[in-house]
């Protein structure tokens, strides 16, 4: 009888010994499993992504002159142009360039066989600054007229919207104010008022200092030709008619300032006239 108890005895706490084990693997699973869900999640470092440098950036007085550098992806290039308001004269630009980090270059002797530099436009924060490569910008006055440059920083931002009426040729009656030529020359009336021009369905009225007249006039998108001009005969002393008639020979584009002025460009972009 003893033996058999103690065989009963023996088993049962083998019995208790593996509950024991089992519920300490148990536990010690449970314990692992929470401390892996404890360790925070280290994300790897993600690569630095090129700051988007496309849109519009400006240099100058948007309510005067201005200058208007725009950036847009192009393929794997960016496409940069340049444009100006404000004024009679100033850049217009358009090229391809390459991307290296936040700098962006393009070759200036693709558009000017004998132009040796580059034109590196700089990217920081909302400033991008445009000058050649080397140490002279002089190369970037190629492309403006009156004295401008491409060369500057210029910062990113918004277009003016501007309340501009819209015109034509034949809203008005336009007065001479001035011609000016790219050799400094200047032509002006004495009196604002004397000089002007009606245009109506072909034909355009003259009126001079001196004598009246008519001619014709054909327009194909923005470029326009006026011809065939007749004027009266009187002789009239320091008269400037000559001037004004050899200049409306000369028309060969024009467009509408913001201001609502009449600007004519002149053929060989040797000068431009101004009507209001």
């Amino acid at each position: 009888m003893e033996k058999e108890e103690k065989i009963f005895v023996t088993i049962l706490c083998l019995i208790l010994i593996g509950i024991l084990v089992t519920l300490g693997i148990l536990y010690f699973e449970k314990e692992k499993s929470r401390n892996i869900e404890d360790i925070p999640v280290v994300n790897k470092p993600i690569a630095n992504q090129e700051a988007d440098i496309t849109g519009k950036y400006f240099s100058g007085d948007q309510e005067r002159y201005y200058q208007k550098l725009e950036i847009a992806k192009n393929n794997e290039n960016y496409r940069v142009s340049i444009s100006y308001g404000g004024a009679v004269k100033g850049c217009s630009f358009d090229g391809i360039g390459t991307r290296s980090g936040n700098k962006i270059e393009l070759s200036l002797k693709n558009l000017q066989p004998s132009f040796k530099q580059n034109m590196i436009i700089t990217f920081v924060g909302d400033k991008a600054t445009i000058a050649t490569s080397g140490s002279d910008n002089s190369e970037l006055m190629y492309f403006c007229g009156g004295g401008a440059s491409l060369a500057g920083e210029y910062i990113k931002g918004e277009e003016l919207k501007k309340n501009t009426p819209s015109l034509t040729l034949e809203s008005k009656e336009w007065n001479w104010i001035e011609t000016t030529y790219n050799n400094d020359t200047r032509i002006a009336p004495k009196k604002i008022g004397i000089f002007r021009l009606k245009f109506e369905k072909g034909k355009v009225n003259i009126a001079t200092d001196c004598n009246s007249g008519s001619g014709s006039y054909s327009v194909d998108g923005n470029k326009i030709a006026i011809k065939n001009i007749a004027t009266t005969e009187k002789y009239c002393k320091d008269s400037k008619e000559s001037e004004f008639i050899k200049m409306l020979g000369e028309v060969d584009s024009y467009f509408f300032k913001e201001d609502g002025k009449l600007v004519f460009d002149l053929k060989y972009d040797t000068g431009s006239s101004i009507f209001n």
